[in-house]
């Protein structure tokens, strides 16, 4: 269910952008930021999905797919496996989270966009999520943990 104060809150902050691509993975919380992103912004909105040789080609169509049946714009940014994380190295998840996001960064800011948007939420702070500490970096906004006081930016799963 909808919190509807909650929800308000999130078409308000997403109302001061101008624009905003969203990591797209074509999961329940990426999807929930991108649908709001782009009722809000509408064509200012761009959905850029990560392919690498880790994740399933499923899962890359069925974003591709959602994206074209919902008119939204979707690139998807394909690349290799980082040589960073090779060895599975304790701190692969921060690696891998930080040079994706600096691909889809990078892909945003060079077609003009400004936000670059992540659907990580609240239940995800709350767990050992190392990843998490690369969107902690300049350069990206979480769409609703800042609307429950948490961090700047994030999207909170009691908005739905």
């Amino acid at each position: 269910m909808i919190n509807p104060e909650k929800y308000d809150m999130l078409l308000h902050w997403l109302g001061k952008l101008e624009n905003a691509a969203v990591a797209f993975s074509g999961g329940v919380d990426s999807t929930f930021v991108l649908a709001t992103a782009q009722l809000v912004l509408g064509e200012k909105v761009v959905a850029y999905t990560v392919k690498t040789p880790y994740i399933p080609e499923w899962e890359i169509e069925e974003a591709v797919t959602w994206c074209h049946k919902n008119g939204i714009r979707h690139q998807v940014i394909s690349t290799g496996i980082l040589p960073a994380i090779l060895n599975n190295p304790e701190n692969r998840c921060y690696l891998c989270k930080k040079h994706l996001f600096t691909l889809l960064k990078k892909a945003a800011f060079q077609s003009g966009i400004t936000h670059v948007l992540d659907g990580s939420n609240a239940d995800d702070s709350g767990v050992y999520r190392p990843g998490l500490a690369a969107l902690d970096e300049p350069g990206y906004e979480y769409v609703t943990l800042d609307l429950e006081g948490y961090r700047s930016g994030s999207f909170d799963k009691n908005i739905i």
